[in-house]
């Protein structure tokens, strides 16, 4: 009886680890504080964000202009070259976007995060171009409670991925936000 439940303890531990571990980026999870942001940064910069496009107060990232080279992203992700950035309402960490991944390094991020993470959710919709051509993207989703990630292979080019961790709060704040300026937009009509 004890090695079949030892056998058991050792196949499922890995899972409920997975199940559990938090959507982070390089130790900072949603949630976390501005101080714990910049505390993981190596050239921290913070600005305000801008209330006339969402409920973000603040968003860091890392210097682009380290030692005075502005075309290197001084971050990496899944070992690809990345601009992450932080968005904060108030004092926490709302949504990390991962920006710059190359859409033909797709695989390999995947792979990443899903050793992280376990296996994604992944659709396949269809994304019409401006001149209107139709293709197929590739969408990996994983969820944890109210938080999820988001990857997807296309963005906003065909060239580069777009990858997103975003908490339930921050989705809950944004539906907030989008509701006043409905509201306000309907006022004047």
């Amino acid at each position: 009886m004890k090695p079949v439940f030892v056998a058991f303890a050792f196949a499922v531990a890995p899972l409920i680890a997975q199940a559990q571990s938090p959507l982070d980026v390089k130790g900072v999870a949603l949630g976390a504080t501005r101080a714990h942001v910049e505390a993981g940064l190596t050239h921290p910069t913070c600005e305000p964000g801008d209330p006339a496009e969402g409920p973000v107060t603040t968003w860091c990232r890392n210097s682009f202009a380290v030692g005075g080279d502005f075309n290197t992203s001084p971050d990496s992700f899944a070992g690809q070259p990345a601009s992450i950035v932080y968005h904060l309402v108030g004092d926490k960490v709302g949504e990390i976007t991962v920006a710059g991944l190359r859409a033909d390094n797709y695989t390999a991020v995947l792979d990443a995060l899903t050793a992280k993470y376990g296996a994604p959710k992944i659709t396949h919709p269809s994304v019409k171009t401006r001149g209107g051509a139709t293709f197929e993207n590739t969408v990996a989703t994983w969820t944890r409670g109210t938080d999820e990630i988001v990857y997807d292979r296309y963005g906003r080019t065909m060239e580069v991925s777009w990858l997103r961790f975003t908490s339930g709060a921050f989705s809950q704040e944004q539906k907030r936000w989008q509701a006043a300026r409905a509201s306000r937009a309907a006022s004047d009509m």
